[in-house]
This record gives structure tokens, sequence and C-alpha cells, in this order.
């Protein structure tokens, strides 16, 4: 008799999902504002060890004193979308990427408020697949605290949208804080009560002294999340490297001629998202990343993703006056 195997992954066909939402997985684990998962919960909490309490209380200190540093500012930066080359030679060492998008982002802010002007460059795409055209669109979004306007430049005439809508235009890697602070909009309190840590120690990299976070998360009986980050204490407490590991337990099938199926032995299915950082200093005492990098379905043999996002600053000043013509929509 002849058999078909058959693979049953939800978890490949979730991350699918969410690409096609426009969502990368990091943004599940970034994101502050995103709907608490009734089913995910942290990890039995860790008795750190005396040392890493005390780096841990440091890294704490180092990061809120930074932010507060961080009042106002002005900056152009762009942002790269790139998947890996449907011309990839099957033997290739190194993965061949190719645009399929382009962002290129004016932000202001001051305290609370924030203005960002966005120019969009983005392939068609149909069946999950680019097309050789492009997409030209450009859109403000002026914020105040959490109420978000929006509007879209249609031509020559500016169309604001009405209010509520659809809030999913604007991304997480617009907000250059996301950049700025690995993995983003989660404050560092936030991200180690939802993903504890379960290890902190001072590691050296290239002759360089840092911290190394290692946080915990069960999301389910089925999955399970470790994330590291490698902290840089004389560059604002930022993160210069980041690799988040999800393990999945997928279930596999095998189903004969007559199309009776029959479940196999759960497959373990590891999945990583790596991402690294450039940091510069701006100004005395404030740094931030000048290059950006995030990689999904990394591979750490190759030490590439198949799927990257690249963000490139190209100007930044901060502490300085912002006018208020500078944070709200022009006529």
């Amino acid at each position: 008799m002849m058999y078909y195997f058959y693979r049953f992954n939800m978890f490949l066909f979730f991350l699918l999902t969410l690409t096609f939402l426009h969502i990368h997985p990091s943004d599940l684990f970034a994101s502050e504002q995103q709907a608490p998962d009734p089913q995910g919960k942290s990890a039995e909490q860790t008795v750190l060890s005396k040392e890493s309490a005390q780096l841990l209380e440091k890294i704490e200190n180092g990061v809120v004193d930074y932010n507060e540093k961080l009042k106002s500012g002005k900056m152009t930066f762009s942002i790269t979308q790139s998947i890996q080359s449907s011309h990839q030679p099957q033997n290739a060492k190194k993965v061949m990427y190719e645009d399929v998008g382009t962002w290129h982002i004016t932000y202001n802010f001051d305290a609370h408020r924030h203005f960002y002007d966005v120019r969009m460059y983005k392939k068609m795409e149909f069946n999950g697949k680019p097309l050789p055209n492009w997409t030209d669109k450009r859109y403000q979004f002026q914020i105040d605290d959490k109420k978000m306007l929006i509007r879209e430049k249609k031509e020559t005439v500016w169309i604001q949208y009405p209010q509520p809508t659809d809030k999913s235009i604007f991304r997480s890697e617009f907000n250059p804080r996301r950049w700025g602070w690995n993995p983003g909009v989660f404050s560092f309190t936030s991200l180690i009560k939802y993903a504890p840590p379960i290890k902190v120690e001072q590691v050296e990299v290239d002759r360089v002294q840092l911290y190394l976070l290692t946080l915990y998360r069960v999301r389910n009986e089925k999955s399970s999340i470790i994330q590291q980050l490698w902290i840089d204490p004389r560059k604002g407490y930022r993160p210069t490297r980041s690799l988040k590991t999800t393990t999945q337990e997928a279930q596999t099938w095998i189903s004969s001629s007559d199309g009776t199926l029959a479940p196999q032995q759960p497959e373990e299915l590891v999945f990583h998202i790596h991402s690294t950082f450039q940091i510069e200093q701006f100004a005395p005492g404030i740094w931030f990343p000048r290059t950006g990098i995030y990689e999904s379905s990394y591979d750490p043999t190759k030490q590439q993703g198949f799927r990257k996002t690249t963000m490139q600053v190209h100007k930044a000043i901060f502490n300085i006056s912002i006018d208020e013509k500078d944070l709200s929509f022009s006529d």
C-alpha cells in the first residue's frame, strides 16, 4: 500500500498569516498595547542568584535613567523589507535578498506628542508573492497620547480618515523607539514581567563587556519563547543584539491511499528571530541605533534569515525645541 505523508503545521501557518497581515512575529513579543493572551503565561518566577539580581537592578536603573533623557527630537530614517529571492540557487550558502518594500519616514516627538510623515514604496502582492510593479503611497500620523489621527495623500489632496479608523495602517516599525529599545514599545519593566529573567550575566564580546539577559515565557503547553538580549551599559543600556527562539510542538499525520488519517508522534519545531543594532552617540549621553536589522526564520548556521527588515537613521537631533507646526497636520 502506498502511503502519503502530510505535516499539519499550525505554527508555520500562524507565521504565514502574520506575514499576510503585515505583522511581524516579533510584534507579538513587542507590543505593549496587545490584548493579553489568555493561554499565555510567564514561567514560574525563577529565583535569581544574588549576582544576577544585582545586575538586573543595574540594568533596570540604567534603562530608566536613559529613557528620561529622551524628551524630544526630530528624525529621518528609512526601513527596507527584503525576502529571500525567488532566484535563490538551491545549494547557495548565503541567502540572496530582494527588496519588497521601502518606507521613508520623518518623525518628530515632544513628550507624549508624535508626528510621522511616511512615504511608502511597496511591491504589490498576489497570493502572497511580490509582483514586479510597486505601489507609492504617503501617510501622515498625528498622535497625542493615545489618540491617533491619520490622513493619506491622494495625488495632490490630503484625505483625512474618519474616526475611528483602522490603525493597522500604522506599523510598529515606524516608531524608532522600537529600534531604540528592542523589543520596542514594551517598557523594560513590562518586558521582564511578561517574560521573567531566568539568567543575567556579564559577558565579553569582541573585548567589550556586555550584560546578557535571558528571558523565558511559556505561551501554552506546546509553545515557549526564550529571548536573549546583549546590552551595552556604556551606550545607554541599549541592546546591541537580540535572539528570540520559539519552540513549537507540531502535529504530523500519515495518510493511506484511502484517505484515512492517523496522528503520528508530534514534531518539535524551532523558529528564530535575530536582530542586531549599531549604536552611535548622536549627542553627549544620547545613544541610539544608526542601523538595525531584524531577521526572521533565522538560520544560526548560515547566520541569516529568509526575511529581513533593515532600519537606517539618516539624521537625528534630540532634546530640542519642537514647533507646533512640526507636531500636527499642515493646512
